[in-house]
């Protein structure tokens, strides 16, 4: 079967590749991961930053339209399954910040801490860092 290339680079061209706040912009999340996987070395790492749609239920968050498919960590460790994942973690609740009284600020902060120690993949975005082990 011959398979269209999206990215016009070489087989094993990239020691690492970002994709910051990218992958849910995209209709075609596996053919972006299959480029990736190609394009990248073995013994390289790609980086993926993007929106929690777990995190969406929990807070009923509407994403912004231009997201094709926001993914939840399961999703994105299926989508990730041909790596190993070396590390998939979920940031902080950023509205916790926003709060003016300062003693609600320190509590908001770690009643969020706390939410993340109990619920881990509950903040608002997932970044994982995954190694291609094999070809």
């Amino acid at each position: 079967m011959l398979r269209r290339r999206f990215l016009p680079f070489r087989n094993s061209s990239f020691d690492v590749i970002v994709a910051i706040e990218l992958i849910e912009h995209l209709k075609k999340q596996r053919a972006f991961i299959d480029e990736v996987r190609r394009t990248l070395k073995t013994g390289g790492f790609i980086l993926i930053t993007t929106p929690n749609r777990l995190y969406s239920r929990i807070f009923r968050i509407v994403w912004d339209p231009t997201h094709m498919r926001v993914l939840s960590p399961n999703e994105l460790a299926q989508l990730l399954s041909c790596f190993n994942v070396v590390v998939m973690q979920s940031s902080g609740i950023p509205f916790l910040n926003k709060l003016s009284e300062p003693f609600a600020r320190k509590l908001a902060r770690k009643l969020g801490k706390l939410l993340l120690h109990v619920m881990p993949f509950s903040g608002p975005s997932i970044w994982v860092v995954a190694r291609k082990d094999y070809e």
